[in-house]
């Protein structure tokens, strides 16, 4: 149980640093939310609830999906730092 609750309480940083990176990442390549939520077959409020922290739980689907518009892995999308 103690491993699992680490597991999660590191997923639940990892996912409180990726809205942030994903608006840094959407201004750095010019993109609007709109555009982004087009890119990935999505809302534009959606996008905006992910850069907010407001969804703590996005699919890895949507993940995979970011990350893909922006040519990382989600490994990298999740990372701390920016490189």
């Amino acid at each position: 149980m103690i491993a699992n609750k680490q597991a999660q309480e590191v997923l639940s940083f990892k996912m409180s640093i990726v809205g942030p990176k994903i608006k840094k990442l959407r201004k750095k390549y010019n993109l609007s939310q709109t555009h982004l939520a087009a890119l990935i077959d999505s809302s534009q409020s959606y996008i905006a609830r992910l850069e907010k922290n407001k969804d703590h739980n996005p699919r890895l689907l949507t993940l995979i999906k970011i990350a893909t518009v922006f040519n990382l892995t989600v490994e990298e999308l999740l990372k701390n730092t920016m490189s």
